[in-house]
């Protein structure tokens, strides 16, 4: 089991990592509620609790436990969680020894990463997400259905190393892809509609949103009811509306 939290309130700047043998019971999800949820005696766990996380790094720490189960929890040692004022004791590895299995050599993670792995895929001229050698790659799917021919067309991908997270839109024909709380960058597959980021406030934790409604080559977004962002995408233009 991969369990995986972004934000720590004590401390952002803070990681905390736990690969667990015979316990793939939820443990970061309650941590906040101070709570220790009770080992269920089974399977493995890779815990990451981190603002930003590397996929090689996640793949190398999924094989080194799984060739070195049994002796994964002699690796873990008593570390302070804080819960508002309160405090909890919990076991997990430094970040040291995390650091040395990341340095390591894979050619099984190697492998895997040289292939292309879909993470998304909306059918025939909708939005797809792959991912392969440390890139996330947004396009537009061109897998045409069977018995049918179309013309080629000018349609690219999209691709980053990270980014905080993406919108898709109501009939999956274009993206927000957000590669900072404040900054996105928007793709339908043309390439002159994409420009190198825009910048937004951010008011609030909420991710923002789209509205349904379409209006040619405007679109709304939104992350709070006090006001709201019209975007041209022709001409690259943001406007907010309060």
């Amino acid at each position: 089991m991969i369990e995986r939290t972004t934000y720590y309130a004590h401390d952002a700047a803070q990681n905390f990592f736990i690969l667990e043998n015979n316990n793939s019971q939820y443990k970061l999800a309650v941590l906040d509620e101070g709570v220790l949820l009770k080992t269920n005696n089974n399977g493995l766990a890779i815990r990451v609790m981190s603002e930003n996380v590397n996929v090689v790094d996640v793949l190398k720490l999924v094989e080194y436990s799984i060739l070195n189960r049994k002796k994964l929890n002699k690796k873990l040692i008593p570390q302070t969680y804080f819960y508002g004022e309160e405090k909890l004791k919990i076991l997990a590895n430094s970040e040291d020894f995390i650091r040395k299995i990341c340095k390591m050599q894979s050619k099984l993670v190697d492998e895997v990463i040289d292939n292309n792995i879909e993470l998304l895929d909306n059918g025939f001229l909708r939005t797809e997400i792959s991912w392969k050698n440390g890139k996330f790659m947004f396009g537009i799917n061109r897998k045409y259905p069977a018995g049918e021919t179309y013309p080629d067309s000018e349609i690219y991908n999209y691709e980053i190393e990270d980014f905080k997270y993406y919108v898709d839109s109501a009939y999956s024909d274009f993206f927000l892809i957000f590669l900072a709380p404040n900054t996105f960058t928007y793709f339908d597959g043309d390439s002159e509609n994409t420009p190198d980021k825009i910048e937004v406030e951010k008011s609030s934790w909420y991710p923002f949103q789209l509205s349904k409604d379409n209006f040619g080559d405007k679109i709304v977004l939104f992350d709070t009811n006090a006001y709201f962002y019209v975007y041209n995408f022709k001409k690259k233009l943001l406007q907010k509306i309060e």
